[in-house]
């Protein structure tokens, strides 16, 4: 994604250079298909958890890739998972 933005031909700061609304806007939705991706990895790997210990260090795990809102989110709500396998 990012090197689809460092090789565009075009000034990116000309007013007169439309196509840079298409590239961002396609820009951002790779990115949010990452996200979505990322979400889903999450997911996945939540499901073989069944101990408070393997929660933990899923949790650490994604914690540190938990950078964007909806990945925050996600980690949270597999933080609530876990804490509800202790209870």
């Amino acid at each position: 994604l990012i090197s689809n933005i460092s090789a565009l031909k075009y000034d990116i700061l000309d007013v007169k250079a439309t196509r840079w609304h298409d590239d961002y806007s396609a820009f951002k939705n790779g990115v949010k298909d990452l996200e979505v991706m990322m979400q889903n990895v999450i997911t996945s790997a939540f499901e073989t958890v069944t101990t408070v210990e393997q929660g933990l260090h899923m949790l650490e795990a994604f914690h540190h890739l938990a950078k964007r809102d909806a990945i925050k989110r996600a980690v949270q709500n597999k933080a609530s998972y876990v804490y509800g396998i202790f209870q």
